[in-house]
């Protein structure tokens, strides 16, 4: 209730600096958020040279925003290409970075086995991500708040302290690669299914070469299958198997 004013009150506040308004596509849900855009756009035209205003968000959210069929076209012209900047995200190298600055300054050092096992970790940690969804440098922080709990008085991180972070137990060789025969005994149990056993055994045989030879799995999903086949033929028992595997 009362958006038109309550925006109003925040361009008062603003005048002769900035505006930011953070998750903007969030005013474009609901029809207060309608009534705060267009009293913007006013303001943004009577204060014209005033004050600053920034909108911020998730790059595809942000310009349904500005760019959308339902989007407020007065808004739109008031932020022309040349001022819509897009921050890409961080690389493996300068998410290291932050977690070695954010570290320092918590007073923590690196073990010297973690620190040469970090490069690789890292951008196998960033090769999982989805680039949609990925934290950044928030991540980052997170890895770290994490690491100076399980550290706690301890001055110096290791390996050791990663162990209960699935994502990287692997990647820093805390969690053994299991040998392929491990992998492949549920198939023992199951009665037929020759061709199955065989197409099932080479795909493990293949992962598990890729896991030793470059370190990781990121990029190498086996694919997507279809299975058919009348019930009782094994296609669901098969499927876990798979999905273990």
């Amino acid at each position: 209730g009362g958006t038109a004013k309550r925006t109003a009150e925040a361009v008062a506040r603003a005048l002769g600096g900035v505006l930011f308004i953070d998750e903007a596509y969030s005013l474009a849900s609901n029809p207060f958020g309608a009534e705060a855009l267009a009293e913007l756009v006013k303001a943004m035209t009577d204060y014209n040279g005033q004050f600053a205003v920034i909108i911020a968000g998730y790059t595809r959210q942000v310009t349904d925003l500005l760019d959308g069929p339902d989007a407020n076209p007065g808004l739109r012209r008031r932020f022309p290409a040349a001022n819509r900047w897009t921050l890409g995200n961080y690389d493996p190298a300068e998410l290291l970075q932050i977690f070695r600055y954010l570290l320092a300054r918590e007073g923590r050092e690196l073990d010297e086995a973690l620190s040469a096992a970090l490069p690789p970790a890292f951008a196998h940690w960033h090769q999982a991500q989805d680039p949609e969804r990925f934290g950044n440098a928030g991540e980052v922080k997170n890895l770290v708040e994490y690491l100076t709990r399980t550290a706690g008085d301890r001055h110096l991180i290791g390996k050791a302290d990663f162990v209960g972070l699935p994502g990287w137990r692997q990647a820093l060789g805390l969690q053994p690669l299991p040998r392929v025969e491990e992998l492949l005994r549920p198939l023992d149990g199951l009665v037929g299914l020759g061709g199955v056993r065989q197409q099932l055994a080479a795909l493990c045989r293949n992962l598990h070469l890729t896991q030793r030879r470059t370190g990781n799995l990121a990029g190498q999903a086996p694919g997507h299958y279809l299975f058919t086949g009348n019930p009782g033929t094994g296609k669901t028992t098969v499927a876990r198997i798979m999905a273990a595997m």
